[in-house]
């Protein structure tokens, strides 16, 4: 499809070598342990322990964002990410 994914995580770059190799992922694993890249896209939920949600953004070649899913309040599996990813890409076409 000329894509490419990424996922990004807190942790730190050791660990997410480590993630990687275990679950055996087929692309690149960032490490965002300053909180960036989460607070750039809108994905951190601030409070006295921050964390990233679990969202999906579908980028076009500019960067800009395209899709974000699932919208606030809903839930998604990983499976159900994939699935309207591939989706939102298709419609990029």
């Amino acid at each position: 499809m000329g894509v490419a994914v990424y996922g990004v995580s807190f942790d730190s770059a050791e660990a997410n070598r480590a993630f990687h190799t275990k679950e055996r992922l087929n692309y690149p694993l960032w490490s965002d342990g300053d909180k960036a890249l989460a607070l750039h896209y809108g994905v951190i939920r601030l409070g006295a322990q921050p964390f990233a949600s679990r969202i999906t953004l579908v980028l076009d070649p500019t960067g800009a964002v395209v899709e974000r899913f699932p919208a606030d309040g809903q839930s998604l599996s990983p499976n159900e990410h994939a699935d309207a990813a591939l989706t939102a890409l298709k419609r990029l076409k």
